[in-house]
């Protein structure tokens, strides 16, 4: 599952290595787009798009193994109702990865506030602790990159 696929940069990659793929998106055209360029995946019951958001996802309990979600994390609502409804989504023994650049480096960019909240990463951290999640990671893919991602395990 992708939260907040947007423009589908990481859905080909994911329908390769996967049986079944699920979309969210905030965006209705986005959501339309995908499931026009993925229609023979959509066709063959191995990929859906939906819209909706991280704090109230349009998906039943317990039903994927993994969740993904780059770039989001200063667009939830609340860190903890998006890693409550992460949660509720993954069966126990999921796993969530949440790429991201923090706090620091975001507030160089000068983002709107009315848009963009800025994380820290022990913010990340504490969300997902607080929502049912153990072994919760957070590390940079190398030196050279301000990039975080944060992973977890649902209980």
């Amino acid at each position: 599952m992708e939260i907040g696929f947007g423009g589908g940069a990481a859905l080909p990659r994911l329908l390769s290595g996967a049986s079944f793929v699920c979309g969210v998106d905030r965006s209705d055209d986005v959501v339309s787009a995908a499931t026009r360029k993925f229609a023979d995946a959509v066709g063959a019951g191995r990929a859906q798009f939906h819209v909706g958001a991280v704090e109230k996802l349009p998906l039943q309990d317990a039903t994927f193994t993994k969740a993904l979600s780059v770039h989001t994390v200063y667009f939830w609502q609340s860190l903890e109702a998006g890693s409550a409804e992460l949660a509720r989504v993954l069966a126990p023994g999921g796993r969530v990865v949440l790429g991201f650049l923090p706090k620091r480096h975001m507030d160089r960019m000068n983002m709107p506030a009315d848009i963009f909240t800025p994380r820290e990463p022990d913010d990340i951290v504490a969300a997902l602790n607080a929502t049912g999640f153990r072994e919760i990671e957070v590390r940079r893919p190398n030196s050279e990159t301000a990039w975080a991602v944060a992973t977890g395990v649902r209980n």
